[in-house]
């Protein structure tokens, strides 16, 4: 949690292009310099990403350190040359197996930190006053919370614009947790997901999918990030 920065329009890049592991020895030869680029692709989705840390660019490079999809990265607003382009389909993967929560849908204003685990990397617990800083430093004390965001990865059909909920097998009268996002992992034929679990039933290894209706349309099972 940071104090707001006010931007001018003139002061936003655009458009901003995010590179992905794994990084180049330069910024040269990220952005097509004169060192010329492995035409090799980057790992599969499906593949561990590398967790090394990223070469720190040149003083004067258009390159700027940053994670994103909890993944290292680097930001410019050159549009690197010989470097393949994820498709919308994969960044949503990658945001998945990764577990970063998106606005929207695992994050409302009545989110709490902790719930999307976010303490981790972005809430600052010695930092001045904010709003909210009592009730985050409080939960920070307390060490828990009613429910968190996990990972699932499982067989499933979704129906459009449903609400899909989490109950241990065979039970479907208990409600465990619900999910908010998912998405097809073709190289493993299932489909990945993120979604809350109470906290009580965030030990289980299973959980069984239904609709509002009550209708069984499939089995999770819960995955630590990176989901594999």
């Amino acid at each position: 949690i940071a104090d707001a920065v006010e931007l001018l329009p003139a002061e936003i890049p655009n458009p901003l292009y995010h590179i992905l592991p794994p990084a180049p020895s330069s910024a040269s030869d990220l952005l097509g310099g004169t060192t010329s680029v492995s035409s090799a692709s980057p790992p599969h989705l499906t593949d561990s990403l590398p967790t090394h840390t990223s070469p720190t660019p040149a003083p004067k490079s258009p390159l700027l350190t940053i994670p994103r999809l909890n993944l290292p990265g680097q930001d410019t607003t050159q549009k690197p040359t010989h470097l393949p382009e994820l498709t919308p389909a994969e960044i949503e993967l990658l945001r998945i197996l990764h577990g970063h929560p998106l606005w929207g849908r695992e994050l409302t204003e009545d989110t709490l930190p902790q719930e999307a685990r976010l303490e981790t990397h972005a809430v600052d617990f010695d930092k001045g006053c904010y709003v909210g800083q009592e009730t985050v430093s409080r939960l920070k004390s307390v060490g828990r919370v009613n429910k968190r965001l996990h990972g699932f990865l499982g067989t499933f059909t979704a129906p459009a614009a449903s609400r899909l909920i989490l109950h241990p097998p065979g039970d479907p009268a208990t409600l465990a947790g619900h999910l908010t996002s998912w998405t097809p992992h073709f190289d493993m034929a299932q489909t990945a997901a993120l979604g809350y679990l109470l906290r009580q039933f965030e030990n289980l290894p299973r959980l069984e999918v239904t609709d509002e209706s009550g209708r069984v349309l499939g089995e999770l099972e819960r995955r630590e990030f990176p989901i594999q």
